[in-house]
C-alpha cells in the first residue's frame, strides 16, 4: 500500500478545509506593532543557538531539525544556569505517527547566560555527562524545584512498537507510548542526575505542585497514551523528598483531571484545580472528561477533594494560568487565565480564543470575573509574571495544533497585561507554538525557546506539506530569544548589593542598596520550572519592608509557608522613575531557613 500517496491526498483535502476555517486576524495579528521604542514595546534579541548553527534561520530540513535539542522543558537552577531538554523526535517518522514510532527525546543541555546578561560574554552551552538524564525519557514528565535546590522530574515517556515481530518495514505497526513511574533529581552543583524512589503509578503528562511543608503532590496523567481505554490516572500521591518515599493518598483523593492540570497551592495550604489543562489525547480524552469543567480543591490534611463550581467559561485547554502577585495580608490569591480553546476537544482544528478571566480565591471561596481580551487569540501561549505585577504573553498559535498538527499560524507578537488592558508589544523573529517555553531571568528579561510540533497531520517527518508561510513550520527550532520588557527601559534601575542567602518564614532581614530611598517594593519570584505551559509553583510575593537611614532596607518574609513555599527565589528591588515600575537585577535566595552568608548575585548588581 502506498502510504505516502494516501497521506498526500488526505493532506491536500484537509489543508483546503483548514484554510477556509482559518479565523480572521490569526495570521496578521502580529502587524499590531506600533513603535520601535523599547520603552513602549520592549526589545527582542536576535535568535541564538548552540554553536550558532541556527542563529540566522531556523532548521529547514528533517536532518537539520534533529541536530540540536529544543527547549520543550526548562528550569532556572539556584546558580542561575538554565537546564532544558528536548521532546520527541517527530522528524524520524517515515510514514505516519499511527504506524511508525518517533525517536525518544529528552536530550539535556545546560545554558549559561550569567556573563552574557552582564554584557561580559556570549551564551555558553554544556552537554552533561548524562545527556538524557536517568530513569527513562524526561519528555512529558513534570518538574519542580525541591527545597534544597535540586530539580525533581517525575513521569515521562516509554516507547514501544507492538508489532515488532510482524516483519513490517522500518518498524511500522501499531505504536504505543507509556507513562513512566520514574522520579529523578538534577543537582546544579554536580550537574548530575540521581534516581529517586519511583512513583506508585506510571504517569505521562502528570501535574506536580509543592505543598507548604516541602512535600510534592502529584496527580493526573496517563499510564498508556494510545490504548488507554479513555481512562487517565485517577490516583494521587505525595512525595517526601527527605525520606525519599511516595504515599498513595487513598480513595477520597482520586480525581479525574486533564493532562497537566493547572494546580495552585492556596494561602490556606489547599490545592486548587482551576478548570484548565491540556484537554486532549492522542486517542481521545478521558471518558469522564465532563468533570474537567469543574473547579475543585484538594485538602492535604483530609486527603479529599471538594467541588467549588463549574468553570465560568467551561473547561479551557492549553491556556496559561498564572498567579498574580500575592500582597499583604496574603489572605487571597488572584489567578489569571488567558487564551486556549474551550472545553475538552475530541477532533478537528479548534480555533483559539482571546478571552481572559480572573479568579480570586479567599479561603476555599472562589469569585470569577471576565477580564479584558487579548490582542491575539492564543493557543499554547506562555504567561510570565514580572516582578512589576505586569504579565507578558508570548508565543503560541491561532488554533489547537494537537488536534490538527501542522495547520496553525504562529503568534509572534508579545503583549502585556498592566492590570487593566493588554498592550501590544514587539514581535519575535521566530515561530514558537507547540512545545515552546518562556522563563523569567534574574536580570528581569525573559528567555523564550522551544517549538517542537507534531509533524503535519502526524505524517512523515521529512516533509512540510504546506506551502511556505501559510502555516507555522513543522520543524523544531533549537534556538532561543531573549525578550526585554518595557520596564527595563524606564530609566535608572535600582541596585541590590547584598542580602543574606537563606531566609526563614516570619524573619526580618536586611537588604543593602544605595537606592534605599527610591525603593517602592521588595519582591520574591520563585525560580521557574516550566513545561507544556505549566509551572505549578510559579508565584510572586510582595514583601512588607521599611527603609532605613543607612542605605539599607528591612523586609519581612511572610509567616505562612503556603504563601512562600520553601525553596529558591529571585529577590528583586523595584523603583518607579515616573514611567512605571523598574526592577533591579536579582539575588537568588533560599526561603525556609536562615543563612547569614551573602546570597549569590549571578546577574550582577
Amino acid at each position: 500500500m502506498d502510504y505516502s500517496r494516501i497521506f498526500a491526498t488526505t493532506t491536500a483535502i484537509l489543508t483546503i478545509a483548514a484554510t477556509i476555517a482559518m479565523p480572521a486576524g490569526g495570521a496578521s495579528a502580529t502587524s499590531l506593532d506600533q513603535t520601535a521604542d523599547p520603552a513602549v514595546v520592549g526589545l527582542w534579541s536576535k535568535p541564538f543557538s548552540e554553536g550558532s548553527l541556527f542563529d540566522e534561520r531556523p532548521p529547514a530540513t528533517k536532518d537539520e531539525a534533529k541536530t540540536l535539542p529544543a527547549a520543550v522543558s526548562m528550569a532556572v537552577a539556584p546558580d542561575g544556569t538554565v537546564i532544558y531538554w528536548n521532546g520527541q523526535v517527530w522528524e524520524d517518522v517515515d510514514s505516519s505517527a499511527a504506524i511508525d514510532l518517533p525517536e525518544a527525546g529528552g536530550e539535556v543541555r545546560i545554558l549559561d547566560l550569567r556573563d552574557h546578561l552582564k554584557g561580559q560574554g556570549q551564551p555558553l552551552w554544556v552537554t552533561p555527562d548524562q545527556e538524557r538524564g536517568v530513569g527513562g525519557d524526561l519528555f512529558c514528565g513534570d518538574l519542580r524545584h525541591l527545597t534544597d535546590g535540586r530539580l525533581l522530574v517525575v513521569g515521562g515517556t516509554e516507547y514501544d512498537n507492538l508489532d515488532d515481530d510482524k516483519g513490517l518495514p522500518n518498524g511500522w505497526g501499531r505504536t504505543e507510548a507509556y507513562g513512566l513511574d520514574s522520579a529523578r533529581a538534577y543537582d546544579a552543583n554536580s550537574r548530575r542526575w540521581t534516581e529517586m524512589a519511583p512513583m506508585r503509578h506510571r504517569r505521562w503528562y502528570p501535574s506536580m505542585v509543592m505543598l507548604s511543608d516541602g512535600r510534592l503532590f502529584v496527580a493526573g496523567g496517563t499510564a498508556k497514551v494510545i490504548y488507554n481505554d479513555l481512562t487517565y490516572v485517577r490516583e494521587t500521591e505525595t512525595f517526601d523528598p527527605v525520606a525519599n518515599t511516595w504515599t498513595d493518598n487513598g480513595e477520597q483523593a482520586k480525581a479525574t483531571l486533564p493532562y497537566y492540570a493547572r494546580l495552585h497551592v492556596l494561602p490556606n495550604g489547599n490545592v486548587l484545580y482551576d478548570g484548565t489543562g491540556q484537554m486532549w489525547g492522542p486517542a481521545g480524552p478521558d471518558k469522564d472528561m465532563a468533570e474537567w469543567n469543574l473547579q475543585k480543591i484538594y485538602n492535604p490534611e483530609t486527603k479529599s477533594w471538594s467541588v467549588i463550581a463549574p468553570a465560568p467559561l467551561g473547561g479551557r485547554s492549553s491556556s496559561f494560568s498564572a498567579r498574580l502577585p500575592l500582597k499583604p495580608p496574603y489572605d487571597s490569591m488572584r489567578i489569571l487565565i488567558a487564551g486556549g480553546t474551550f472545553g475538552p476537544v475530541v477532533g478537528g482544528s479548534v480555533a483559539a480564543t482571546n478571552l481572559t478571566e480572573e479568579l480570586e480565591v479567599t479561603g476555599d471561596s472562589v469569585s470569577r470575573t471576565v477580564g479584558p481580551p487579548l490582542n491575539n487569540p492564543r493557543w499554547y501561549s506562555s504567561g510570565v509574571v514580572l516582578p512589576s505585577s505586569e504579565v507578558i504573553a508570548l508565543s503560541g498559535a491561532d488554533r489547537d495544533d494537537g488536534m490538527m498538527p501542522g495547520m496553525t499560524s504562529a503568534v509572534r507578537q508579545a503583549e502585556m497585561f498592566d492590570g487593566e488592558r493588554w498592550i501590544p508589544l514587539a514581535s519575535a523573529a521566530r515561530e514558537r507554538s507547540y512545545h515552546s517555553t518562556a522563563a523569567l531571568l534574574g536580570d528581569g528579561s525573559i528567555l523564550v525557546g522551544g517549538h517542537a510540533p507534531i509533524t503535519a497531520l502526524g505524517g512523515p517527518g521529512n516533509a512540510n506539506y504546506f506551502p511556505g508561510g501559510l502555516f507555522a513550520t513543522n520543524f523544531r527550532d533549537p534556538s532561543f530569544e531573549i525578550f526585554k520588557p518595557p520596564y527595563l527601559y524606564r530609566g535608572l534601575r535600582p541596585r541590590l548589593t547584598q542580602v543574606q542567602s537563606g531566609i526563614a518564614h516570619s524573619e526580618t532581614f536586611k537588604i543593602t542598596t544605595p537606592d534605599a530611598p527610591r525603593i517602592t517594593s521588595v519582591v520574591l519570584s520563585r525560580l521557574p520550572a516550566v513545561t507544556h505551559l505549566a509551572d505549578a509553583d510559579q508565584r510572586t510575593i510582595e514583601l512588607e519592608f521599611i527603609q532605613k537611614s543607612n542605605g539599607t532596607l528591612e523586609a519581612t518574609l511572610p509567616e505562612n509557608p503556603a504563601v512562600a513555599v520553601p525553596g529558591h527565589y529571585y529577590l528583586f528591588l523595584m523603583t518607579d522613575n515616573g514611567q512605571g515600575p523598574t526592577p533591579s537585577r536579582a539575588a537568588i535566595v533560599r526561603v525556609g531557613e536562615t543563612d547569614h552568608a551573602a546570597a549569590e548575585l549571578p546577574y550582577g548588581i
